[in-house]
């Protein structure tokens, strides 16, 4: 059963709540995220046709999951709760400023653009009562591939899934022997590239996107490790 006909069973009441989120943790949905689904669906059937983005839930003081870790290439969609007895917003408070919801009502849903690039993006409720301190993050991993193998061997090495007008990339790696990120890529606005490392030990990468018109960055995305054999 694809997702489309899962999320019309549920509508339809063929499907229980349990077996629904069940059924959709099975297709790749995580856990939290299917449960923010499952709120949010009941009170806005029209968003039924966009299982494949991230649903973050929005409660009072607080966003679910978080931190969010999305995929490249996967856009958020906050589903603000039924419950909740305020308004709230899910705004970027990073450097990039690349969303905001605006305050908006319980039972809501709003969706923000994809996230094309590796990086962590800070964010936060801008209603009153709320600021400087129901905040979440959203994450977006650089990936490596294979992440081990032997010395002469060719990794890839993906940190996006598209480019941005406006935007470049920038990638960092830390050797078996650093003790700090030196720069990999710099100011870049290709995808991925091709490493072939020429020792053995523990390499790791990271990487952000930065706004070329004035420097501003998403945060650094979590490293990831490559054993090199």
């Amino acid at each position: 059963m694809s997702r489309d006909e899962l999320v019309r069973s549920y509508l339809d009441g063929q499907v229980s709540r349990r077996v629904f989120v069940r059924r959709l943790v099975a297709t790749g949905v995580s856990a939290m995220a299917a449960l923010a689904y499952v709120d949010i669906l009941r009170r806005n059937p029209a968003s039924a046709g966009t299982v494949g983005d991230f649903y973050i839930l929005v409660r009072d003081y607080s966003f679910t999951p978080d931190p969010a870790k999305l995929k490249r290439g996967q856009r958020a969609r906050f589903g603000f709760s039924q419950f909740s007895q305020h308004t709230h917003s899910a705004t970027d408070t990073s450097p990039l400023a690349l969303f905001d919801t605006g305050l908006s009502a319980a039972g809501s849903v709003k969706f923000v653009d994809r996230f094309v690039a590796a990086g962590t993006y800070a964010y936060a409720c801008k209603q009153a009562s709320h600021v400087g301190f129901m905040t979440g993050t959203i994450k977006v991993p650089i990936t490596v591939k294979p992440k081990q193998g032997p010395l002469g061997n060719a990794f890839k090495i993906t940190w996006a899934s598209g480019t941005l007008s406006g935007y470049v990339f920038d990638v960092q790696r830390k050797g078996p022997n650093d003790t700090t990120y030196k720069a990999f890529k710099t100011s870049v606005t290709t995808r991925s590239t091709m490493f072939t490392p020429g020792r053995r030990g523990t390499f790791r990468f990271r990487a952000r996107l930065r706004r070329t018109s004035n420097g501003a960055t998403s945060g650094w995305s979590a490293p990831k490790a490559l054993e090199v054999t």
